[in-house]
C-alpha cells in the first residue's frame, strides 16, 4: 500500500504478515508524524524500498517475516543498499544473543511482542529524532520582521 508523503513527515515501511497488526503498527506511525508504506512480504518490502520514489527512513519488520530471521536479514540487506536507513524489528521470540548483538552494533532496536503502546510510541519518537533533527516536537517558525512606521528613517 503506497500513500502520499507529507513534506517533513519522514517515510517508514511496515514489513509485516499479519494484517491487524501492520494496520495497527501504521496507524501508531502516522499518529507519530510519519508517512507509511506497507508490506506483507520481505520481498513486497525489498521491492518497495526499491521502487520508492521518496527515501524510506525508517523500516519496522517482523523478525520472522520469512522465518529464520527474515526481519533481521531484510534489514541488513536494505542497509547496505540504503545509507541512513533505520530499523526496528520486533518478535515474538528473541533473537539469540549472537543477532542481539549485530541488531545493536546496526543500529537497529527490537521490541519484543506484545508491547505497549507507550514503549512503541517513546520507540518510535527516539528514532524519529534521528531522522528528522530534533524530532517529534520541532516547529519551525518563521518570525516577521516589525514594520516600520511610516515616515520614519534609520
Amino acid at each position: 500500500m503506497r500513500e502520499q508523503t507529507i513534506e517533513n513527515q519522514p517515510l517508514a515501511l511496515v514489513a509485516e504478515s499479519n494484517n491487524s497488526l501492520r494496520r495497527l503498527i501504521s496507524t501508531i506511525l502516522r499518529h507519530q508524524g510519519f508517512s507509511v508504506v506497507e508490506a506483507r512480504t520481505a520481498e513486497e518490502a525489498g521491492e518497495l524500498f526499491t521502487d520508492s520514489p521518496d527515501p524510506i527512513g525508517l523500516l519496522l519488520a517482523d523478525y520472522d517475516i520469512a522465518e529464520n530471521a527474515g526481519g533481521l536479514k531484510l534489514a541488513l540487506q536494505l542497509q547496505k543498499r540504503f545509507s541512513g536507513l533505520h530499523a526496528l524489528l520486533f518478535g515474538t521470540f528473541a533473537p539469540s544473543e549472537t543477532e542481539l548483538v549485530l541488531i545493536r552494533q546496526s543500529g537497529m532496536d527490537f521490541l519484543s511482542l506484545p508491547f505497549s503502546f507507550g514503549r512503541l510510541s517513546q520507540t518510535l519518537e527516539r528514532m524519529r529524532a534521528k531522522i528528522v533533527p530534533g524530532g517529534l516536537l520541532t516547529l519551525k517558525l518563521e518570525v516577521p520582521r516589525p514594520l516600520e512606521p511610516s515616515g520614519s528613517r534609520c
